[in-house]
């Protein structure tokens, strides 16, 4: 019975080191994440360039992004002031969901809801793909957006048709 007792409590503190380490590590990664939208909503063209992972590849409903001078470009060129509301972060691992409201306010005012997946590595942006549905932006805003393609792979659209 000591023997049980004694292993029960080695199992129990394993998996309460265990459980705190991941919590520690998700608390990080969580932390990570917001750091890097944040500097999207504010379009912080100095801080993006180190929080995205030199291999990064991002994925957006008729654009696929390589490397981080795509990603800068697009943000770059992005029409848009806008802010995030009503956020939900989901974290698991080296992963996070983030559903939110992207608050555009100029030049054209609208709401989006918005859906990400992002897999951060080595502490930088390593992989996204954003979902929302293209049709809810008001005409006039699609028109500005359409200058938002990334030119990285251009050829690789031209290779598949």
């Amino acid at each position: 019975i000591v023997v049980l007792l004694k292993c029960a409590q080695f199992l129990t503190h394993t998996h309460q080191h265990y459980t705190s380490q991941k919590e520690r590590l998700m608390s990080t990664i969580l932390e990570t994440a917001k750091t890097i939208y944040d500097a999207f909503d504010k379009k912080d063209l100095k801080a993006l360039p180190g929080l995205i992972h030199p291999d990064y590849v991002g994925i957006m409903p008729g654009m696929t992004f390589k490397g981080i001078d795509a990603m800068i470009q697009c943000t770059e060129q992005c029409p848009f002031t806008n802010h995030s509301e009503n956020i939900t972060y989901i974290v698991e691992d080296d992963k996070v969901v983030r559903i939110w409201d992207m608050v555009a306010t100029a030049p054209v005012s609208f709401r989006l809801r918005m859906m990400g997946l992002m897999h951060i590595k080595d502490g930088k942006m390593f992989y996204t793909e954003t979902v929302f549905d293209t049709n809810a932006f008001p005409a006039e805003a699609k028109a500005l957006f359409g200058n938002c393609e990334n030119t990285t792979d251009k050829k690789e659209k031209a290779l598949s048709k």
